[in-house]
């Protein structure tokens, strides 16, 4: 074989001609996949001139190539199907509220992730949609008004709530030094009175002071929040900040989320996605037509939101997809491929 020959067949197999930074690797990945599966259909159907042992090397490479690039276009599509998964675990609510705040915090603060927790719930308490129009002062009173909404629910499931409770718990030793205050000010009677209680002595009236715990505590005994910034900050400022978010989201805004989109399918939305993701798991690159039926299957699913290649795009820090599968499915690139094709001796 001489070297015009070779370098007509590397055009076949190697498919990175010149380095563009500026090709998102997977929108390459996604273009090669079909490039090298069409080619690799071709030259095995299709009449060719030349030696059988040449054919049967450029069909190797091509198969070789195939592999390769599936597996890759594989990995890729199965982490934006676990990820879409994870974050609508709806039949684990804890696993779906850690995804949400772990989701944001690598590129969030605190206050971001508050805001955006508290928007959610905001939402879905509204039945999914904010008023299109709102001012400052009036986002900012709804925001309080949910604050008061969660606060009530907290402190009536105040044990399904161990971080926040742990952090309320962090206030119980200065309302103890103001009940202390309280009896050494006011005496045992009317400190009784007081506590609607009847203490026979300051001995009892000092145990039950020393003794007394969150459930006995009102909240506003212990913090007042004035405002959705003030609760931020006071959440901020605990030990375990994240898990009280991830607190929220699961016992708070989760059951609104859920009530949302089980209104809209989301259980049987799930179901397929699971479908899809498990046929995309066990589906093999050797087995050609099963592998891009997979993949397929997975470019092309949907959700409640829109098309699992927003998703995509999004994970893959992609901008192009849905435009390289306009291209691919109307075969703009079938003429170029087919002269490559050729080249080669694949009669076409």
């Amino acid at each position: 074989m001489n070297w015009y020959s070779i370098i007509k067949i590397a055009q076949i197999w190697n498919l990175s001609e010149e380095d563009d930074w500026s090709v998102n690797q997977f929108e390459s990945n996604l273009r090669d996949l079909y490039k090298l599966e069409y080619m690799w259909s071709m030259i095995n159907q299709r009449s060719f001139n030349g030696l059988e042992q040449r054919r049967q090397n450029i069909s190797d490479n091509l198969r070789n190539n195939l592999n390769s690039v599936a597996e890759e276009v594989k990995a890729s599509l199965s982490m934006v199907f676990h990820n879409w998964l994870r974050t609508h675990a709806i039949l684990d609510p804890e696993t779906w509220a850690r995804s949400r705040v772990d989701e944001m915090t690598d590129f969030h603060n605190f206050s971001e992730i508050f805001s955006s927790m508290l928007g959610e719930y905001m939402q879905y308490s509204a039945g999914g949609e904010l008023p299109p129009f709102f001012s400052p002062q009036q986002y900012s009173a709804m925001q309080n008004k949910s604050m008061r909404e969660m606060l009530r629910f907290i402190m009536d499931n105040i044990d399904e709530m161990p971080s926040f409770k742990l952090s309320l718990e962090e206030g119980l030793d200065g309302h103890k030094d103001m009940l202390r205050n309280e009896l050494s000010d006011y005496g045992l009677e009317e400190f009784s009175e007081m506590r609607n209680e009847e203490f026979k002595s300051e001995e009892e009236a000092e145990a039950y002071i020393e003794n007394i715990s969150v459930d006995d505590v009102d909240l506003d005994s212990l913090y007042y929040f004035d405002s959705a910034e003030e609760f931020a900050i006071f959440v901020d400022q605990s030990v375990n900040s994240m898990e009280m978010l991830v607190e929220f989201y699961e016992k708070l805004v989760f059951p609104l989320w859920y009530r949302h989109w089980e209104a809209q399918g989301i259980d049987s939305t799930r179901e397929n996605i699971e479908q899809i993701n498990a046929r995309l798991e066990g589906a093999s690159a050797e087995n050609t037509q099963e592998f891009m039926a997979a993949v397929n299957l997975a470019l092309n699913a949907a959700h409640q939101t829109g098309a699992m290649t927003d998703y995509i795009e999004n994970d893959m820090a992609a901008h192009n997809i849905k435009n390289i599968l306009e291209d691919l499915s109307s075969g703009t690139e079938v003429p170029v491929w087919n002269e490559q094709l050729k080249q080669v001796g694949v009669q076409v």
